[in-house]
């Protein structure tokens, strides 16, 4: 019987056998080692393989076509899986071999990981090599599908400050590129220092990319950067990088992309970040039916104290019932709703309550009704209830008071009057229906539930008042 099948005491016929020449009768097997000495007559604990070893045999194995591993799907991964697990001399044996090969790679569908890999393992040295590489090429690795994700690997895991001198003059063009922008946020991300050099390059710049699909993302992470890692120098960037995004508010705000950016300013925690809300008041109705502007008069209302909730909420009461039934009115209005205190709900449930009858029957309205209805919100008893009547904001046959566009700032604020100009609707001409899901009632003027589109032209601002792709280094992605 064999002597590793025993686990008693050894059989008499093996304790008597003669020893070999060498003294010792052994059997090995890939992991385990056992060794039985005659000198004593017992086995010898078992030396266990480091499961580094193993993988490195087998990646020595692979180094004479390390190469075409490399570029192979199969072989990527299984290259990926054994840099996880090998030795530090198996990690600096497949460096040497695919030194020569390093800027293919960096381009190449599968290649690009196994960079990654030893940029995450490799020593300091190795490290450095690959990120003098990487310089060398920047801006082309930037704007390619698979080199953009070995540029992020190496901000990460190197000194970015050694790689400004190959950014300058490329931060706004890689701005606006689909793959460079994720290296120009990675870059802020993993060194937040350099962020005054992202906004010194982009000064000038900044409402021309925010109204780019890509460039708007990297505005929005440099703003979140700088409010992260507040200090005197970021404080003057920030507020420089706020008064030009204020002058030109009205395009910013109305733009599929810009809006973002507008939003990212108000959320900012300081002072100058309210000066966009400051700036909108005596506009809020008409933002309000805006596909884009709207989300802007959210966060407005999300980030004003409460004094300043209670101005925006009497500039929008005249109009509650009006926004309760615009397609994207209504929305604003429960979103105010949600972060509004008790007496600023049940003024709004009031106001509402006046055109209860017709919002229950609106294809917009009766979602909001709904939402008071869910929230228990229950209007006040009124001993005779009062007609609604308010200026009307849809088809706008005659303009609106100068008091509805011009509302007065808060002094304390030091914010001067708004200089935006009101805005008035293309020349349109909309239809009543007396059917359909809704009713008409005379003494409501409520929009069709298919409004037109309305156009809102930019008007020009005093220009005197003067501010996640992701890394791909996801496990065998391609």
């Amino acid at each position: 019987m064999p002597v590793s099948a025993r686990r008693g005491p050894m059989h008499p016929a093996i304790r008597s056998a003669p020893p070999s020449e060498e003294g010792t009768l052994s059997r090995q097997s890939s992991d385990v080692s056992f060794k039985l000495d005659a000198s004593t007559s017992s086995i010898a604990i078992p030396r266990i393989v480091e499961p580094s070893q193993i993988a490195s045999s087998e990646l020595f194995e692979m180094m004479d076509n390390i190469v075409e591993a490399a570029t192979d799907k199969e072989g990527s991964k299984k290259l990926q899986v054994l840099l996880d697990s090998v030795t530090d001399e198996a990690r600096e044996a497949v460096f040497v071999n695919l030194k020569a090969a390093m800027p293919e790679l960096m381009e190449h569908a599968t290649g690009n990981y196994i960079v990654q890999r030893i940029l995450h393992y490799g020593s300091p040295e190795q490290r450095a090599e690959v990120q003098s590489m990487v310089c060398e090429r920047l801006v082309r690795l930037s704007k390619h599908t698979f080199g953009c994700r070995v540029v992020q690997k190496a901000l990460e895991v190197t000194n970015g400050e050694l790689m400004i001198p190959y950014f300058q003059t490329h931060v706004l063009d890689l701005s606006s590129d689909q793959h460079g922008n994720h290296v120009l946020q990675k870059l802020l991300e993993s060194t937040p220092g350099l962020a005054e050099f992202v906004a010194k390059e982009l000064r000038g710049n900044i409402c021309t990319i925010s109204c780019q699909k890509y460039g708007c993302r990297v505005v929005q992470r440099l703003v979140s950067v700088l409010v992260e890692n507040t200090n005197e120098t970021n404080v003057a960037v920030i507020k420089s990088l706020v008064d030009e995004v204020v002058s030109d508010l009205r395009n910013l705000t109305n733009d599929q992309f810009g809006n973002y950016v507008v939003q990212a300013v108000m959320k900012c925690k300081q002072d100058c970040g309210l000066k966009p809300v400051y700036l909108l008041r005596g506009s809020y109705g008409i933002l309000c039916r805006h596909k884009h502007a709207s989300n802007v008069v959210e966060t407005a209302y999300s980030v004003a104290p409460h004094s300043l909730r209670n101005a925006l909420l009497a500039e929008l009461c005249p109009f509650i019932v009006q926004l309760a039934a615009d397609q994207f009115g209504n929305f604003v209005v429960q979103r105010i709703y949600d972060l509004c205190d008790a007496s600023q709900k049940t003024l709004i449930a009031n106001s509402l309550n006046t055109g209860a009858a017709v919002l229950k029957n609106h294809i917009y309205g009766r979602s909001v009704m709904n939402m008071l209805n869910r929230q228990g919100q229950e209007p006040e008893a009124q001993a005779q209830p009062k007609p609604y009547h308010c200026p009307p904001l849809q088809p706008l046959q005659q303009p609106l008071p100068q008091s509805y566009y011009y509302g007065q700032p808060c002094a304390s604020q030091g914010y001067p009057a708004s200089p935006i100009t009101p805005l008035t609707p293309a020349t349109a001409t909309t239809t009543t229906t007396t059917s359909g899901d809704w009713t008409h009632n005379p003494n409501y003027d409520l929009p069709d539930p298919s409004p037109t589109c309305y156009q809102q032209p930019a008007a020009p601002i005093d220009q005197s008042d003067s501010w996640a792709h992701t890394s791909y280094d996801s496990e065998y992605a391609y």
